[in-house]
């Protein structure tokens, strides 16, 4: 799971002091900066501050990173079909 937070090298130091772990330190990937935690209770989890670029986010490898609202259905979309 991957939470997304401005500073990936100030999260990976919060989380660490209430006795989370880092188990992957602050690192520079194409998508951002990313760290690998652990909570007190052993939940492994990421967080990522996101590339910007001079048109938005930096797209990931998996797609862009960037909120895309839903789609709506048209109406004759949501009528059951026979």
């Amino acid at each position: 799971m991957y939470f997304a937070v401005v500073d990936a090298d100030a999260a990976a130091a919060r989380a660490g002091e209430p006795g989370g772990t880092i188990l992957v330190p602050p690192r520079d990937i194409p998508a951002g900066r990313y760290a690998g935690l652990r909570d007190p209770q052993g939940a492994f989890f990421n967080v990522i501050a996101l590339a910007r670029t001079g048109t938005g986010w930096q797209p990931s490898a998996v797609g862009p990173a960037r909120a895309v609202p839903p789609r709506v259905a048209r109406a004759e979309e949501a009528k059951p079909k026979p």
